[in-house]
């Protein structure tokens, strides 16, 4: 297909010829930024009319782990049947699963559900940015991602008020249902704007990783898996089996002709794979805002749902502000003083956050979570850019791909462990009291502050890094 956009103006990008294959991709990544936002807000509700509240982290986890596996086939899928016919089929998938949560009679059905939702978003999102690339110039795929960008910071706005509102006046099920609505008009757009062709600029059939991308799943199961278990031995040796995977998987990976990541990752003696262990230590702690600041601000405060809402979702604004402020930044001293602050700052955040936790300060939760998102919004892009620059040459667009599969693990794994400390400390089918609901939320949120302090020294340890391109191996 040709390259679109000739002229600058946003309005010619949204409204030319190409304009609905614009609105369509946009919609595909909204699909999945209001119904992370949607979910965070209405879970409580959820799992209060359900049952079984300790399950309430696997909403989030196994979404996840069918998204990141999905996700990551993304590629192979689009070579084998088309970008329009798989977009079309797991737009399809998404729906059901979100038929399926909408109509739910227990957890288990819940679940099911997400776990279809997971599995078409997955490839979806992936899709809209792969075929992005592909369908536009390289002038206007960075309008693209841009309108991407703000897409996300308009969910984050969106998602509570609406979900929120839907599950105050009606139920949580109408604001499923609403996925559904969207997912229809979702197939309708992409049958009357994405060619269906093999967007693939390599022409040489590859496998699919089967085995290394089902290793990945497991282990992510693995871990959430832990929150069901009594035993605490019986918990730990569930999450070294999964570590064990996760090892396993990355062995495998290096020594495969089609590499799902790049070399030396998570190693200590280079700087990408210091980068990588900072972009998955960095995310991992704040699995236990997204999953339980909802639940909680609504159980100990009495808030409003739309409010809790907000309140899980301040991240997400004061990220895309601060983002939206650096971005302009090209002075590389400046680049690693943002790389600094961010770093740090997420560990003063979450010290501040713990702080208004523990001694009952709502404003100090509050202004926690809001320099949490503005720290990481600083740093993100610049660890990006500074991992990619040192990769070695050949493999910097796979290094870039892979920064959001690692944030998403992180996500991942991060809600297993949140769920299973909550578990092992008080969290049962029932909530009986706020005060309980606070006891055993004690370890997570404590937790989260030591992960992010040693996010803060991967920092400082990967901004002494110089950019020396890594030797593949």
């Amino acid at each position: 297909m040709q390259a679109i956009e000739k002229k600058d103006s946003y309005v010619n990008f949204l409204f030319g010829k190409q304009g609905l294959a614009v609105w369509t991709l946009c919609l595909g990544v909204g699909l999945h930024a209001v119904n992370w936002h949607m979910v965070s807000t209405i879970a409580p509700t959820l799992v209060n009319e359900l049952g079984n509240v300790k399950l309430i982290n696997w909403i989030t986890l196994i979404y996840l782990a069918t998204s990141v596996v999905f996700g990551a086939y993304a590629g192979y899928i689009k070579r084998q049947m088309g970008a329009r016919t798989a977009m079309f089929l797991f737009a399809i998938i998404f729906a059901t699963g979100s038929f399926l949560v909408s109509v739910a009679p227990n957890m288990q059905t819940v679940l099911l559900g997400r776990a279809l939702q997971g599995m078409g978003e997955g490839l979806i999102l992936s899709l809209s940015y792969g075929v992005a690339q592909d369908l536009f110039s390289s002038k206007a795929t960075p309008k693209l991602f841009g309108l991407f960008a703000f897409v996300y910071a308009f969910s984050a706005a969106v998602g509570p008020v609406f979900s929120g509102t839907l599950t105050e006046l009606f139920s949580w099920r109408i604001a499923f249902s609403a996925n559904v609505v969207f997912a229809l008009l979702y197939i309708i757009m992409v049958l009357h704007s994405i060619p269906n062709k093999q967007f693939s600029h390599d022409t040489t059939e590859t496998k699919a990783p089967f085995l290394r991308l089902t290793l990945i799943g497991v282990a992510i199961i693995l871990i959430g898996l832990t929150s069901s278990m009594r035993s605490v031995l019986i918990a730990c040796l569930l999450i070294i089996c999964a570590f064990i995977l996760f090892f396993l998987c990355f062995r495998i990976d290096q020594k495969q002709e089609n590499k799902l990541f790049p070399s030396q990752i998570f190693g200590l003696t280079s700087t990408v794979g210091i980068g990588f262990w900072l972009i998955f230590l960095l995310p991992l702690p704040m699995a236990s805002v997204h999953i339980f600041i909802p639940l909680y601000t609504q159980v100990f405060y009495g808030i409003s749902i739309t409010m809790a809402g907000y309140i899980s979702t301040l991240i997400t604004f004061s990220w895309s502000f601060s983002a939206i402020l650096t971005g302009p930044v090209t002075a590389e001293r400046i680049k690693s003083f943002f790389i600094f602050l961010g770093s740090l700052g997420q560990f003063l955040g979450f010290t501040l956050f713990f702080t208004g936790y523990y001694f009952d300060w709502l404003w100090a939760i509050i202004m926690g979570l809001f320099i949490i998102g503005s720290a990481l919004g600083a740093c993100w892009a610049f660890i990006t850019q500074k991992i990619v620059n040192s990769a070695n040459q050949e493999e910097q667009d796979l290094a870039a791909a892979q920064v959001p599969v690692i944030q998403t693990i992180a996500n991942a794994v991060g809600a297993g462990f949140v769920g299973t400390l909550a578990s092992f400390n008080g969290l049962s089918e029932e909530l009986s009291s706020p005060i309980v609901l606070k006891s055993a939320l004690l370890p997570v949120f404590s937790a989260s502050v030591g992960v992010s302090l040693i996010a803060a020294f991967f920092g400082l340890w990967f901004l002494w890094r110089k950019n020396t391109p890594s030797t593949a191996r």
